[in-house]
């Protein structure tokens, strides 16, 4: 629970306002349209059962996965990760890309 709450600080700490960030190419913009949780490879993308907060928390615990809120814009890898079902993203303030559920995404402008 305190390594979620560090986490959650962390990310909005380092959120960029959506105006100001700029992506590279290859990839677009996105924001998050809810709270969702971010892993660190696809691996653990797929061993997660993102409908169990005992799997959610596990991983957040273990340090393979991060808490990413709502309302995050970040820029999404193109062609990564359409085989199931998530978008990996480059998103400000993380050490590396994360891969999301993709249902969560709006594209942003």
């Amino acid at each position: 629970m305190k390594k979620q709450f560090i986490f959650t600080l962390l990310a909005a700490v380092f959120a960029v306002p959506g105006f100001a960030l700029t992506c590279e190419p290859g990839t677009f913009k996105v924001v998050l349209n809810r709270d969702t949780v971010g892993t660190v490879n696809s691996d653990v993308f797929q061993q997660i059962d993102f409908k169990s907060p005992t799997s959610l928390e596990s991983a957040i615990a273990n340090g393979t996965a991060y808490h990413v809120r709502a309302g995050t814009f970040a820029c999404r890898i193109a062609g990564d990760g359409f085989q199931i079902y998530a978008a990996h993203l480059a998103i400000p303030g993380y050490e590396s890309a994360l891969w999301v559920p993709d249902d969560g995404l709006t594209a942003a402008d």
